[in-house]
């Protein structure tokens, strides 16, 4: 549990960390909204970045095999792009290398529209995962990538209009400097930003207060929004209204653009309302608590050199930010640090991705099947990236219970074990997907192939024997393999798990039997 409880933490910390953007239209000379359309309005572009997160342990605090192995493992980890090349939002190419452990281990990974094909030194062929969703065809797609311009001019809006609202922070501060990007030598603005942890609050209070007075600004940008999301919207509730699902009423005041931005707004205004009218009473009551107190204290903080050219393009960024965590038992670590630094060249230029080769062949693969033993089988095993993969961050471990059979006629069946003569008897296929084996079945003679591709396991099994191969060694079965009613076969449990190099613990108060393997 208490592994459980800072791991959450951590979890929590690394996705919920907010970046207050620095405010006013201009500081020192540099136009900050500028700085902020510019940027969200890059198309192409080359660039480098580096990151890093070091987790502090806490010097009183006694530290679990599992803590010291999580720290060690976030610790030594080191992304490395040396090249980023965006060519379009949907063709992109990155080079790079993850160290870790002292281990540096080469990268590819390329972008064309809904593929993206991913090299890593060791692996035997290039994989190819599809982010195209069978949900997301006909209209759906069609219209975002009619609405990409208008969607991409409405996002810098937005960020042009948060950033005229937000406050400058205590402390600021522009300096000229001279700095070499990618060859070339250019007078740069740097433009230092810190915010400390204790400053978060009563910024976004500032932001929200200004976004309801400044009424006009509001307007616009909401209408900015309803112009980018509703032809989306719309498709789709054509979509659900052909299937019968209810949307009209909404559809019939939404399709009115002076009516639907209207709407908009006020469910954005009288939402921030609803946040003023009772901030300072729900901070107070927020920062009473000695675990929130600590987290937006003095000691998180976030600091931002932005270098800024003539055009008002950022060309380099470094940023380090730091949350302290709860001083509590349950979390072994005081501060979170992320670190990163990038710089940007060619933007919005002709730029040329690079190319990963697919001359030997690819493997194709779903996200899902990223974290899998499919996807390592696909390595050498005798890689930096197996060891770091298999050893050290466990990929490819097996870890499932296999619960006893339950059945209530044929529409409520759920596969599991159950007693054959005192023999646990389980469907192949529990066990099979469990282990992410493979499963092969010859009509003709009757005989089942099971495959373990990272471990090279290859079970035979045939129908009503209890003859079994195990890499051609032949096994003794304490029961033959049996079709039940539901057409599935049916092994001796601990056989099939031992076979596929697996051990078996049976759990009496639940009544269920664990699975496990290296």
């Amino acid at each position: 549990m208490r592994a459980k409880t800072w791991k959450k933490w951590l979890g929590v910390t690394l996705v919920a960390m907010m970046v207050v953007l620095a405010g006013c239209q201009s500081i020192g000379g540099v136009n900050i909204v500028k700085v902020v359309e510019n940027s969200l309005n890059v198309k192409s572009s080359e660039s480098s970045q580096n990151l890093s997160v070091e987790l502090i342990p806490r010097k009183d605090g006694v530290l679990t095999a599992e803590d010291k192995k999580i720290i060690d493992l976030v610790n030594g980890f080191k992304l490395d792009i040396d090249h980023a090349v965006a060519q379009d939002p949907s063709h992109m190419s990155l080079a790079g290398k993850i160290t870790y452990g002292g281990k540096a281990v080469p990268f590819k990974l390329g972008m064309e529209d809904t593929n993206v094909t991913v090299w890593i030194e060791g692996i035997k062929k290039p994989v190819v995962i599809s982010l195209a969703n069978e949900e997301l065809e006909g209209e759906l797609v069609a219209e975002i990538e009619k609405s990409k311009d208008v969607f991409r001019g409405a996002v810098q809006k937005l960020g042009a209009y948060l950033v005229k609202q937000a406050p400058v922070p205590n402390t600021v501060s522009v300096s000229s400097v001279t700095y070499t990007v990618y060859g070339e030598s250019l007078n740069l603005q740097k433009l230092h930003i810190e915010i400390n942890g204790d400053e978060v609050i009563g910024l976004v209070k500032t932001l929200l207060t200004n976004m309801v007075k400044d009424d006009a600004g509001l307007r616009e940008i909401t209408t900015a929004l309803y112009d980018a999301f509703y032809p989306i919207v719309e498709s789709q509730m054509g979509i659900y209204a052909d299937q019968g699902a209810e949307g009209n009423f909404f559809s019939s005041i939404a399709k009115d653009k002076e009516v639907g931005s209207l709407v908009l707004y006020k469910f954005v205004k009288n939402g921030i309302d609803e946040i003023l009218k009772d901030f300072d009473a729900q901070a107070e009551a927020l920062m009473k608590q000695d675990e929130v107190k600590q987290v937006l204290s003095k000691e998180s903080g976030l600091k931002l050199d932005l270098y800024v050219d003539s055009d008002n393009q950022v060309r380099k960024q470094n940023v380090e930010l730091t949350v302290a965590l709860p001083d509590v038992e349950d979390i072994p670590v005081q501060k979170i640090i992320v670190r990163t630094a990038s710089q940007t060249w060619n933007i919005n230029k002709a730029v040329k991705l690079d190319v990963i080769d697919t001359t030997k062949g690819v493997e194709k693969m779903d996200g899902y099947a990223l974290s899998g033993k499919g996807f390592l089988a696909n390595f050498d095993k005798s890689s930096a990236a197996f060891g770091i993969l298999k050893n050290d961050l466990g990929l490819g471990k097996t870890d499932f219970s296999v619960f006893e059979e339950d059945s209530y006629g044929s529409d409520d069946y759920y596969p599991g074990w159950w007693s054959l003569d005192g023999v646990g008897m389980v469907p192949l296929s529990v066990i099979a997907d469990g282990f992410e084996a493979e499963v092969k079945w010859d009509a003709a003679t009757k005989q089942i192939v099971v495959y373990d591709a990272l471990n090279d396991i290859t079970v035979e099994l045939k129908i009503g024997s209890t003859t079994a191969y195990v890499n051609g060694e032949a096994k003794t079965m304490s029961q033959p393999v049996l079709v039940d009613d539901y057409d599935a076969a049916n092994v001796p449990l601990r056989f099939i798990v031992e076979a596929l190099g697996g051990q078996l613990k049976w759990h009496p108060d639940y009544y269920e039997f664990y699975v496990t393997s290296k």
